[in-house]
């Protein structure tokens, strides 16, 4: 339960290979944490943002390089405020009717290992540095028990579950489509590993609320065994409120139908004020005491250094059985799913014989602090951070996505018996404008789906929407984040600079960012440095000596692209991203008064050959293999179509480069 080490999670273990995807499920949310903290983990980031503009750019260049090849998406409650964030990663809002998104699962997909986590853990800085919080931690690689791989495989279910409760079309481009082929990777990678031995003597199932019937304490009976449970420990920061009794505590004692005496105690937080120790529960509790029931409260051991509780946990135990909850759960009535309504929660239920190691384990998932006396001190719950304090969008404003160049316009998808009476929709930059209102809706039929252009300078990341009084911020996500243009520093990158890097061996955020700074520099007043070891030799000959000192290049080219893709954007981006291929020729054709007649267009001739001989099958090896190769063939023929807008005058050379083109197949 330290949750200092929350954040080790997020890093790949040893051999695990490049991060293909990840999904987060959370109630609050912090980009700058997630982006910052989380997914740089995650992608294995080697360099840091400092005050030295070449450490700054190699930064950018590694971060545009790893989110590119990587599918990142975060699903948050409708109640989440929208800031400042990548459109690199998706935002996908969670609206439940009587009750919040509250399951906080994590799925971290690399090339060779698949982890998911389930913990009591927003996805915000004070979670995974203030906080004492609770998580179960699975890693799946080959061989991996049949039992452990079965749990897992419903994990990835009842997120999955989570993530249809957004709105959107899965089967449309958007947030939900990635977040759901995210899923149903992991959900393949886990079946393809497992194996059916299973020498663990714990039981494990999922044990949620509002997902598939039932209540989260249910799963204590499906991994329970022998005698029944005599005693219940409940670790919780939050609880129901009632002056007469407690749900949550009723239900439980429900479950302790051993014969004779049964036994509750909850382990709670106490504060300290001037002397006056402050109980952070409520006393009602004691009211389900009777002749056969005894409940006691105990304290939350403080430590060294006092964090806030927020695991949350439920043990109950017999002679010879032990089984718990962990997960996102409170204990209350709309955390446990008590009344079929409430929140989307997600835990793990685990069971295992009270004499095993396993057991130990268990036990400590609730540490006994001391005794509280119920006669001193006050009583007084905290109140629940998890229940939604702000104006939630309405359920009526359903999707809305930035469609990018060349069409760069915002698709609003409404659902028009959740609207309220009178709303505006602003987009919310700079120079901040209405995109529409309720008036101009109705006046254009009331369309379910609404599409507004964008200015060439407008690049928002969210909308504003008013109605009543009120206003809430509606997340922006992508269409097609291969079609997204990268950061304004990344653009029409210089061709020497870019073919420099691709040649090297080096990592290319450094040999990038150190070509673009030599580059900088030589543009200096005063500096006369030639760094572009096309323009040493001659620009009227030496045009295949110069190719051939290319050919390194084209190299690098090969070792990027002939890498398995863990999704068809990732190979989109490969193509078409702004270190790729067709950034290279269009840097290419920029350049194209310094060299000597036609060379762009022989060069992109010879990349469109390099990329027909590449093994495509390695590529799509999680793929579809006509997709790939669809995709492969478009940009072939966008390379061909730009080679012959610059055929050079030489009718030999000309020649070559059109036998080139179209040798160039797959």
């Amino acid at each position: 339960m330290d949750s200092a080490k929350l954040l080790d999670a997020w890093m790949p273990p040893e051999d695990a290979g490049a991060a293909v995807a990840c999904l987060a499920t959370t109630f609050t949310f912090e980009p700058e944490f997630f982006e910052g903290e989380c997914l740089s983990r995650f992608l294995s980031l080697d360099t840091a943002r400092n005050e030295e503009e070449i450490s700054e750019l190699s930064f950018l260049i590694e971060q545009e390089e790893r989110l590119g090849e990587t599918r990142a998406t975060v699903v948050v409650d409708r109640s989440y405020q929208a800031e400042g964030r990548s459109l690199r990663w998706d935002v996908l809002p969670v609206g439940v009717r009587g009750g919040v998104q509250h399951a906080k699962v994590s799925v971290l997909l690399w090339e060779q290992v698949l982890r998911v986590a389930v913990s009591s853990a927003n996805v915000v800085s004070g979670a995974y540095r203030r906080n004492v919080e609770a998580a179960c931690v699975f890693d799946v690689s080959p061989g991996i028990e049949r039992r452990v791989a079965d749990t897992i495989i419903d994990l990835v279910e009842a997120t999955r579950r989570v993530v249809e409760s957004a709105f959107g079309d899965a089967k449309q481009s958007g947030p939900k489509q990635r977040a759901l082929e995210t899923l149903a990777l992991a959900d393949s990678r886990t079946r393809s590993m497992a194996t059916r031995r299973s020498r663990t003597r714990m039981k494990m199932a999922v044990s949620s609320a509002r997902l598939a019937g039932g209540g989260a304490l249910d799963g204590l009976s499906a991994v329970w065994a022998g005698n029944a449970p005599t005693r219940a420990f409940v670790l919780s920061p939050f609880f129901d409120v009632d002056p007469a009794g407690n749900p949550p505590t009723a239900a439980l004692l429900q479950r302790l139908r051993g014969r004779g005496a049964i036994s509750a105690t909850y382990v709670v937080p106490v504060d300290y004020d001037e002397g006056m120790s402050v109980v952070r529960a409520p006393r009602s509790i004691l009211n389900h005491r009777d002749s056969r029931t005894s409940i006691d409260f105990r304290e939350f051991p403080r430590g060294e250094e006092p964090r806030r509780l927020h695991a949350k946990a439920i043990r109950v135990e017999s002679s010879d059985w032990v089984a718990a909850i962990v997960g996102s759960s409170n204990f209350t009535t709309a955390g446990l799913g008590l009344t079929g309504r409430g929140n989307l929660e997600i835990n793990v239920a685990l069971g295992a014989p009270a004499d095993s190691t396993e057991a130990v384990t268990l036990r400590a998932l609730i540490p006994l602090g001391d005794l509280i006396d119920p006669d001193t001190g006050d009583w007084e719950p905290e109140p629940d951070d998890d229940e939604a304090g702000v104006a939630v969008l309405p359920f009526g404003f359903a999707e809305c996505l930035l469609d990018p160049p060349p069409r760069h316009e915002v698709i609003l998808r409404l659902h028009p018996p959740d609207l309220p009476p009178s709303w505006t929709v602003e987009l919310v930059q700079a120079d901040s404008r209405t995109l529409l209102t309720s008036a101009e809706w109705r006046r254009g039929g009331e369309p379910r789906e609404v599409r507004a252009s964008l200015k060439p300078d407008e690049h928002p990341f969210l909308l504003r929407v008013s109605w009543g009084g009120e206003s809430a911020d509606w997340p922006l996500n992508v269409t097609d984040p291969a079609r997204l243009p990268p950061p304004e520093r990344l653009r029409e990158l210089p061709a020497a600079a870019l073919i420099e890097a691709l040649a090297s061996t080096r990592p290319l955020h450094e040999a990038l960012a150190a070509a673009i700074e030599r580059q900088d520099v030589s543009r200096r007043p005063g500096v006369d440095v030639e760094l572009d070891p096309l323009r040493r030799y001659s620009s009227t000959g030496h045009l295949f000596q110069r190719t051939r000192k290319l050919s390194a290049a084209l190299e690098g080219i090969r070792r990027r692209l002939e890498r398995p893709a863990g999704t068809l954007d990732v190979l989109l981006w490969r193509l078409k991203g702004p270190f790729g291929p067709r950034a290279v020729a269009e840097g290419l054709l920029r350049d194209e008064s310094h060299r000597v007649d036609g060379e762009a267009a022989f060069f992109i001739a010879e990349l469109a050959l390099s990329l027909s001989r590449l093994d495509w099958a390695l590529v799509a090896r999680y793929l579809e293999p006509t997709e790939v190769k669809a995709s492969v063939r478009n940009e072939l023929r966008h390379l061909r179509q730009l080679a012959r807008k610059h055929l050079p005058a030489d009718p030999k050379l000309s020649a070559y480069i059109e036998r080139a083109l179209r040798a160039a197949r797959v």
